[in-house]
């Protein structure tokens, strides 16, 4: 805890840094870094863990030690390359002043997104309650189907964050309808995907949950979830790349307060009637998420539809004419 926290400021750099390079398109750029930093922590935590090398056997706080030094080289590389591939210009005393006008922009679109990410993960903690009352066998058939479902969300993630960048670009550059046409081309290409990724996953179920069990009753309920997943993803999809839409263009209170509204109105409270009282089990609850992901994504839909997006854009005209690389712009 010393270790990771005392250092913890260089993850939250990373993770700025990240973002803004993001934005400027230099998303390949992130990713060599983000699997350089792994890997070199996989090598550090080898090192520590069986003090192989000459390397002192340290245990945990070996650990510890390749995440600090892992991260802070990563901060460095990071650093570098925003001043050498990036047209912002960043001068020192930015690092020690904050402009209020950019802070209240800047929190009125993190600070719902984050609500909203906890307001998930704690709805989630809340029906994997409900799930182990169900039992051992109903809980392992939630985690194992749930990460090979994790399969069929990655390309709805990617979508959904290049979309964000785009829109977010678009926007910034004035060009509203451009952004409206690109999200509803990424919104046709991530469902269609889902789609037949989900398919495909469905009916190879009882193949791939063989790989963590040879339970039949796991394997048997598990199949079904996953059939059930071919129906739950196209509305996961609405989500994602409809509401990265949205808090590229601003609109992020929106999807915030609909979300809370949905995760706990219907999602938890349904999850629980079906589950247990009702007694339809894990496919109960897996028909509540549907319903959450299916209304909200149809409420996303509908307000993207509206276009009231348009008047929540971050970048005025003044600060747009006013673009000219330099970090005010």
């Amino acid at each position: 805890m010393l270790i990771v926290g005392g250092t913890l400021f260089t993850q939250a750099m990373v993770v700025t840094i990240f973002s803004v390079l993001q934005a400027q398109g230099l998303t390949k750029d992130v990713m060599y870094v983000a699997l350089g930093m792994n890997i070199l922590n996989i090598f550090g935590n080898y090192l520590f863990i069986f003090g192989a090398l000459g390397v002192p056997q340290l245990g945990v706080m070996g650990v510890a030690i390749s995440t600090a030094v892992c991260r802070a080289l990563a901060m460095i590389v990071l650093l570098v390359m925003l001043y050498q591939r990036t047209t912002i210009k960043i001068k020192v005393e930015d690092y020690f002043k904050l402009k209020k006008e950019y802070v209240k922009k800047i929190l009125g679109i993190g600070v719902p997104a984050a609500g909203e990410h906890l307001s998930h993960n704690l709805s989630q903690l809340t029906i994997t309650f409900f799930i182990t009352l169900l039992g051992a066998n109903a809980l392992a058939t939630r985690v194992y189907t749930q990460n090979i479902m994790n399969f069929m969300t990655i390309f709805s993630f990617a979508v959904s964050k290049g979309m964000q960048i785009m829109i977010g670009q678009l926007i910034g550059a004035g060009k509203i309808e451009e952004a409206n046409r690109q999200m509803y081309r990424g919104l046709k290409i991530s469902i269609v995907v889902a789609l037949v990724a989900g398919s495909t996953i469905a009916f190879a179920g009882e193949f791939l949950l063989g790989f963590f069990t040879q339970d039949a009753e796991i394997i048997a309920l598990g199949a079904i979830i996953l059939f059930l997943g071919v129906v739950l993803e196209p509305g996961r999809t609405f989500n994602l790349v409809i509401i990265s839409s949205l808090r590229a263009a601003g609109d992020a209170r929106f999807p915030v307060m609909i979300g809370i509204l949905s995760m706990w109105g219907v999602s938890v409270p349904v999850a629980y009637l079906l589950g247990i009282p009702l007694g339809y089990g894990l496919i109960g609850v897996t028909i509540a998420i549907i319903i959450d992901e299916w209304l909200r994504g149809t409420l996303m839909f509908l307000r993207w539809r509206s276009k009231k997006w348009q008047q929540k854009a971050i970048v005025d005209n003044a600060e747009r004419e006013r673009g000219d690389g330099s970090f005010a712009s």
